[in-house]
């Protein structure tokens, strides 16, 4: 037939899914009381809790759902107050 017997008998396991989805439930409600929390403080959150899990298990889980820290981004546009405003140059 031309396949070996491991692939045809093979059967992917499901019982990491359904701990993902619970870790997921737990990162969400940590990320929703704090949303400020990075992927480690999340981490930590989670084992001050007593839930038994890595850090990269985390920060996979938050990746794949997208979820992030909320921070300040870049304040490129507004000029320093030390700084001295030139005129444009006319050419």
């Amino acid at each position: 037939m031309g396949i070996s017997r491991s692939a045809y008998y093979y059967q992917p396991e499901e019982k990491e899914d359904e701990q993902e989805l619970e870790l997921l439930k737990k990162i969400c409600a940590v990320v929703e009381e704090i949303p400020f929390y990075g992927y480690r403080k999340v981490f930590r959150e989670l084992v001050r809790m007593g839930t038994e899990v890595t850090e990269k298990q985390v920060r996979r889980i938050m990746r794949r759902a997208g979820l992030q820290a909320i921070y300040p981004g870049k304040r490129t546009s507004i000029s320093a107050k030390g700084h001295r405003k030139y005129p444009g140059s006319q050419v």
